[in-house]
């Protein structure tokens, strides 16, 4: 039996979490209304128990009086729903039915090719296997979707699609949480089910992450104008996610000096709502920067722009390209483009943080590392670490012994000869204008060599 009382919380953030905060209902008029002073804006639902389960009301209110007629309609169904003929007067008119609102998340689908066609394949899957259901079973409006019914849709892709390891379904159950936190405009992180509750599906398509060679970078940037050079090292000093680097603004560049000789350079990751984009945790973090990086970004924002993004489209709009540029300058630089992605540059930011300063890293806390990722938890960093930790465990090369002087046994310093190009020509002296005489034991010669001149003194018979 459900209970009688209908309750209004506030959706709010505090210290950068959602959270739901019930509302305390000032002084009413005579009539039931609220005081136009009291009528405050924000994001209202309404909420209420049917037996020991609460519910949520799907619509949000804007403004705290439309909550209040919302609450008291409910509290009146509640109270006259075993009336017959009774209607729930809160229900809204018109229901997202599946098939409708699959068409317009498809069609409204925006991102890089591939992912768009992922989440059309799977949405469609669904409404395909939705109806092939028994009456019974069959769901026919989004907010029917539950956690056993999207079980169902698992065990289908396992059991009844051979070509689906666990791995492949979990993922396609991810994308239809979206599909349905999407519809109904829940918060993030929110929906039928969580991503822990395929946390060991999700696992075992677990593999080591790539990370870029030092070559692979150098012939990268080589490869790379001003503009995409300033881009991608961003991407790989500051390890921020794809969208993360769509939506920077010029405000979320932070430059505080803390004391004479001392200043705090950081770029702010936050939610963007007007934007529609919000951070993967919902959480706002901050990540130091070089001085250079933060000089050349500094610049960017004085240039003139056609909106405060800082790497958006002539139009001032996100740039959903980088994929493609970077292919480009993969091409470019003679790297096969199927080998560079934008991820891979955060797997290298993630490991050079860890990496130890003899080495080249920075040395960095793995738990500082993990707030600077924007991880909830150890286990991606984890990954990093092991391959940082694997590179500690390389035992250094002997150096090559140098040759050494016949006669004197002193080691002999080595160039490239003149005549046959040969590595190993020996530098028999020097003297004070620069010159200096060579013997290289592959052509037989000593000479005297003086800036690009070269004069041939004796030629010594080769040892067979």
């Amino acid at each position: 039996m459900a209970n009688k009382r209908v309750k209004i919380y506030e959706r709010v953030q505090i210290h950068g979490t959602w959270t739901d905060r019930p509302v305390s209902l000032p002084k009413l008029r005579p009539d039931g209304a609220l005081y136009l002073k009291d009528d405050l804006q924000g994001r209202f639902r309404i909420s209420w128990y049917e037996g020991k389960k609460k519910q949520w009301h799907p619509d949000t209110c804007s403004h705290l009086s439309d909550a209040l007629k919302l609450k008291s309609e409910k509290e009146w169904f509640l109270q006259n729903q075993a009336r017959p003929g009774v209607q729930d007067p809160t229900l809204p008119e018109i229901r997202l039915s599946i098939s409708a609102s699959s068409n317009a998340y498809v069609d409204a689908l925006s991102g890089c090719k591939k992912t768009r066609e992922a989440h059309r394949y799977v949405v469609r899957q669904f409404e395909g296997w939705n109806n092939s259901l028994k009456n019974g079973a069959r769901k026919q409006f989004v907010e029917e979707i539950d956690k056993a019914h999207l079980q169902r849709f698992y065990d289908f892709l396992v059991d009844d699609e051979p070509e689906n390891e666990p791995f492949t379904a979990a993922w396609k159950i991810m994308r239809m949480n979206k599909f349905i936190r999407t519809v109904l405009k829940l918060d993030p992180g929110k929906g039928p089910i969580k991503k822990s509750d395929y946390r060991r599906e999700l696992k075992s398509g677990d593999r080591r992450p790539e990370i870029y060679t030092r070559e692979e970078l150098k012939l990268l940037f080589d490869a790379m104008t001003d503009e995409e050079r300033l881009l991608f090292d961003v991407f790989l000093q500051v390890g921020l996610r794809k969208k993360e680097v769509m939506f920077l603004e010029e405000d979320d560049l932070i430059v505080e000096q803390l004391a004479p000789g001392l200043v705090k350079r950081q770029i702010r990751i936050t939610n963007k709502p007007r934007m529609g984009f919000m951070t993967k945790t919902g959480k706002t973090r901050y990540v130091p920067i070089s001085r250079d990086l933060m000089n050349r970004l500094l610049d960017l924002k004085a240039s003139k722009r056609p909106s405060k993004l800082l790497f958006g489209t002539s139009n001032g709009l996100p740039d959903y390209h980088f994929l493609d540029t970077l292919r480009a300058i993969a091409r470019r630089a003679g790297i096969d483009p199927s080998r560079c992605w934008l991820h891979k540059f955060r797997a290298t930011c993630a490991t050079n943080w860890l990496r130890s300063p003899r080495l080249g890293g920075k040395g960095e806390e793995i738990g500082v590392v993990r707030e600077w990722m924007g991880h909830d938890d150890y286990k991606s960093i984890e990954s990093y670490y092991a391959i940082a930790r694997e590179e500690e465990q390389i035992e250094p090369d002997e150096p090559e012994p140098k040759p050494l002087d016949s006669n004197s046994g002193q080691p002999l310093s080595v160039t490239v000869c003149f005549g046959c190009r040969s590595g190993n020509a020996e530098v028999r002296s020097r003297l004070r204008d620069g010159s200096q005489v060579v013997f290289c034991p592959s052509c037989g010669e000593l000479a005297y060599e003086s800036g690009g001149n070269r004069t041939v003194i004796n030629k010594i018979a080769q040892a067979v």
